[in-house]
Parts: C-alpha cells; structure tokens; sequence
C-alpha cells in the first residue's frame, strides 16, 4: 500500500474488494502531506509488513494505515 492522497485531504476510508477479498481501508494522514510514506499497517488490528502484500482469500479484513507527519 502507497498511499498518494490530495494534502487537503485529513484521514480517508475505502472498501476495496480485490478477488473476492473485502479490504475496508482507513488511512490516518496526520500530516497532510500528499505522499508520506507508509509509518505502519495493522490487518485486524495485528501488524503487518508494509513491504508484504495483504491476503487474498475471500474473506474481509479491516485494514488501518497510518502515514508519516
């Protein structure tokens, strides 16, 4: 996941369904910058190595990102 938001954009939430798999996304962009880097990733509520991609299986997960300042 990288993120490239509008900097007048604050946090942002999307559903995302990808091969059958639901993503309900948040991202907290405490910065306002257009293009932070990606501070860390919790998939229901556990963390998860921004440099991994998300599971694919056909279930939902909840999805939290939060960007650098």
């Amino acid at each position: 996941i990288k993120p490239c938001l509008p900097s007048v954009w604050g946090d942002v939430s999307v559903r995302r369904v990808y091969r059958g798999t639901t993503y309900d996304i948040s991202i907290a962009n405490p910065g306002s910058k257009a293009a932070a880097p990606v501070q860390s990733i919790t998939v229901n509520g556990v963390p998860h190595d921004p440099a991994l991609p998300l599971p694919v299986d056909g279930k939902r997960y909840s999805v939290e990102v939060l960007l650098n300042n």
